[in-house]
């Protein structure tokens, strides 16, 4: 199975490259924080920023730092797409355990300066440029995010408009699998 894994900070535009490698590609997308949505809806908790960071701490403390990647490779092994995209990568954990059981393996950071990405935040999203940053440090050293974006492949660049964005993510593609 081919998988490319998006990682970065929150409100970089993973989203959308995986929206735009399924609309363009024909990759199946599986996100990390929808899964961690569905068990929250399970519980019936409310789906916000700090429930979705408590739930996902909470399963990686239960059942180790790759628990999620491991419930999230069991919906993926049971449909077996040919091409694969995981969204939201966290730790080195999860991104080792991913690696391990593809056959092809791709790792794409999405990163954009902090101006931009705190213009973007949703009413979900902490309200102050502070609250906004200080999440991203508690990703980047509690769940290993700044360590999972320095194992990626290729960066992808997004402080600029859509066409900027999908012309690099079609270079990657034709640089690493050929297509166009």
């Amino acid at each position: 199975m081919k998988v490319i894994a998006i990682t970065g900070f929150a409100q970089t535009g993973k989203n959308t490259v995986a929206q735009y490698l399924h609309d363009k590609y024909g990759y199946s997308i599986y996100s990390f924080v929808k899964y961690i949505d569905k068990e929250l809806r399970k519980q019936g908790k409310e789906t916000t920023k700090e429930n979705e960071s408590l739930a996902g701490d909470e399963l990686r403390e239960k059942f180790g730092m790759d628990a999620i990647a491991k419930l999230l490779w069991s919906d993926v092994e049971k449909k077996k797409p040919e091409k694969t995209i995981l969204v939201g990568l966290r730790s080195p954990e999860e991104t080792a355990f991913i690696k391990k059981n593809s056959d092809e393996f791709y790792l794409i950071e999405v990163v954009a300066d902090e101006d931009v990405r705190f213009q973007r935040r949703t009413k979900l999203d902490p309200h102050t440029k502070a609250e906004f940053l200080a999440r991203d440090e508690k990703d980047a050293e509690e769940k290993g995010l700044g360590k999972v974006c320095e194992l990626a492949d290729f960066p992808v660049e997004n402080n600029h408009d859509l066409e900027h964005l999908y012309k690099q993510v079609n270079e990657l593609m034709e640089k690493w699998i050929g297509v166009k």
